[in-house]
């Protein structure tokens, strides 16, 4: 930004910490459930909302409404230098290749940086798509959902539970509330974990993501290879500075 002749404050590193993203098939583990729940009213209770603030913020203020556009247009590119990347799915993604973010990103991750990111989590979420239309996974499944009927809870899907607790934590005002919610959230994930372990579902889970993924073409196999390369070198950059 400033070879461009601007200004720009740099985000500071967020170091609180987070609880680990959950699995992408909904599993959780006992001893996860008893000690924090799904960790979505922990997430709350531990790190409060912070208002959000720019840094940038002043220095767009004293900025004219033509220097502020300027500004964004060097920061994130044109429209007159978009490029689209069409993933296997069909879903089609667009980046601005004359703006900064798009040439600090391939200057740290390396050439056609974002078309690369954008195909691997196509590829990761066909993957999970595969796997979990497996006939082996939605017997578990239905075994799971049959535990938890027997244990008292009318839900078809391993996301559910996560979903109703965070409708009930859209509506939670007080800090009373929350904690009664927690109460539930904990008890919940836990009668999800037993039946989870009693059905095997992660087990099932696991054995189907393999078989799916051996049967991958060998160019998924290369650009998810190249994929982590990109990553790995990015982030030994990042620490070296």
């Amino acid at each position: 930004m400033r070879s461009r002749g601007f200004g720009y404050q740099s985000q500071p590193a967020d170091n609180d910490r987070r609880p680990d993203d959950p699995s992408p098939y909904a599993l959780i583990t006992l001893p996860a459930a008893q000690s924090n729940g799904y960790g979505i009213v922990a997430a709350v209770l531990n790190h409060p909302a912070k208002p959000s603030r720019d840094p940038n913020a002043s220095l767009l203020n004293r900025l004219s409404g033509r220097q502020r556009q300027a500004w964004m247009a060097a920061l994130t590119g044109t429209p007159t230098h978009v490029h689209y990347v069409t993933v296997t799915s069909g879903m089609v993604l667009q980046y601005n290749a004359d703006g900064c973010v798009h040439m600090v990103n391939e200057q740290l991750y390396g050439r056609d940086w974002d078309a690369l990111s954008a195909q691997v989590h196509d590829d990761a979420n066909t993957v999970i798509q595969q796997t979990t239309q497996t006939g082996a996974v939605t017997a578990a499944v239905a075994n799971w959902a049959s535990c938890m009927r027997r244990a008292g809870f009318a839900v078809s899907h391993l996301d559910d539970l996560r979903g109703q607790i965070e409708d009930q934590l859209a509506t939670a005002t007080s800090q009373h509330q929350l904690i009664a919610l927690g109460r539930t959230e904990l008890a919940d994930a836990v009668a999800d974990a037993r039946c989870q372990a009693t059905t095997h579902v992660a087990s099932t889970i696991a054995a189907a993501q393999t078989r799916v993924e051996a049967a991958l073409p060998t160019s998924v196999h290369q650009r998810v290879s190249s994929y982590l390369t990109d990553l790995t070198h990015a982030l030994k950059l990042a620490m070296s500075r």
